[in-house]
């Protein structure tokens, strides 16, 4: 194994920033459970380091650059603040378009959620719901954003995620005759709702909900019943897992 270089530190640390991801086609996974996930999926592995000789010793490895380094080495290009003992680069999966039909289940659009960490979550949510498609507006956080990859837990291998321009999106479901379902501050309750089963659930951003842009193009809007009476909201993944939870329940 070879010791670890400073090149090889800067290349790594490149890596947190989406500029650099895209360029080196290349993206960081960090934790021996979300590494093996994502090679559960086929993903390609381009390096693992670890401070772990038995785990880069493991037979699914043979073959791949591998670096055993120390914790103190570690702490040089984690994104994490409490550091794990392994990190892996992979490369980026082709890209996808998801276009929903009245065959699918249901589909979640995220439009622009900027939080990596809400946008890890929701994709691990409709993991656990058994939703397999999201949708993401181009001014959503970026998929392989370190933080967005670890709060995923692995799901990112299980969902199919795409970007797309909104309005090609929502013109698509006009065309195809799917309902679209706008979580709002006010609203039909989701409780009230009968969901079809070809329906796409949309999420908007953290601070400003979802954008004009998307909003005409919403089929109906709907929000979750407020019960206390001192919260404004709800923060979008929280609110995202709420809806997914009814929409399942129906089905």
């Amino acid at each position: 194994m070879e010791a670890l270089s400073k090149n090889k530190v800067k290349f790594i640390n490149s890596l947190k920033i989406k500029k650099y991801r895209s360029k080196n086609n290349a993206f960081v996974a960090e934790g021996e459970k979300i590494i093996l996930d994502i090679i559960k999926s086929n993903a390609q592995l381009l390096t693992l380091l670890s401070s772990d000789i038995s785990f880069l010793e493991l037979a699914i490895f043979k073959g791949v650059e591998k670096f055993k380094i120390s914790a103190q080495e570690m702490r040089k290009i984690s994104s994490l603040k409490t550091v794990t003992s392994s990190l892996a680069i992979f490369q980026m999966p082709e890209k996808i378009e998801f276009r929903p039909t009245q065959n699918n289940s249901a589909t979640i659009f995220c439009d622009g959620i900027q939080n990596p960490g809400n946008l890890g979550t929701i994709i691990r949510t409709a993991d656990w719901f058994g939703i397999q498609n999201i949708v993401c507006s181009n001014k959503s956080a970026d998929l392989y954003n370190p933080k967005t990859i670890q709060s995923t837990m692995g799901a990112i291998t299980r969902v199919n995620i795409s970007y797309q321009d909104s309005s090609t999106f929502f013109e698509h479901l006009q065309q195809e005759n799917i309902s679209s379902f706008g979580a709002f501050l006010y609203g039909e309750t989701i409780y009230d709702i009968k969901f079809p089963k070809s329906a796409v659930l949309v999420i908007g951003n953290e601070g400003k909900g979802i954008s004009k842009e998307v909003e005409k193009y919403i089929t109906k809007k709907i929000t979750i019943p407020k019960f206390g009476n001192k919260a404004e909201s709800l923060n979008a993944a929280i609110a995202a897992g709420i809806i997914m939870s009814e929409y399942k329940r129906q089905f």
